[in-house]
């Protein structure tokens, strides 16, 4: 059983600090679908590939007329995403992984470029986190939380 969640983000409010808070809680909301799709794939004996191993792609949703939330699996079954997409991916793997990333979404009004808003996704690493990808960076950067956009790093 699924759910297609259709929520109205932005009739009562054109705020981009706002909008960036609600994005980021839907943002969670999809960690949390994603993470029982790691799981459950786990447990069937056919884990998910990573995703910076999964052969996806990001791909531009700005010109889109809406904003797609869609879990791991579908992101994988089309082979794009969306910058919030694959950060709900990777947040999904670190707390999977035993470390604790959150999103951090911005908005801005880009009207005089496309009509309606600009978003996007990144993510910060915990304080000292201990995974692969924080590892390798500086101490100063470790102490406040790396960040990731597993956008850029899958194309964008």
């Amino acid at each position: 059983m699924g759910f297609l969640a259709v929520v109205p983000v932005g009739v009562t409010t054109d705020d981009p600090v706002q909008l960036g808070w609600l994005a980021g809680q839907l943002v969670l909301h999809s960690v949390a679908t994603n993470r029982l799709a790691i799981r459950a794939a786990r447990a069937a004996g056919r884990p998910l590939p990573r995703a910076y191993e999964s052969g996806v792609v990001w791909f531009d949703s700005a010109p889109l007329p809406f904003q797609d939330f869609a879990d791991c699996l579908t992101v994988l079954r089309r082979g794009v995403g969306d910058c919030k997409q694959l950060v709900a991916w990777r947040i999904a793997e670190l707390y999977e992984d035993g470390h604790r990333a959150l999103p951090r979404v911005f908005c801005r009004d880009r009207s005089s470029v496309h009509e309606g808003w600009k978003m996007h996704a990144l993510l910060r690493h915990e304080p000292m986190c201990s995974c692969v990808l924080c590892h390798a960076q500086p101490d100063e950067v470790r102490r406040v939380g790396y960040i990731e956009d597993p956008s850029r790093l899958l194309g964008m």
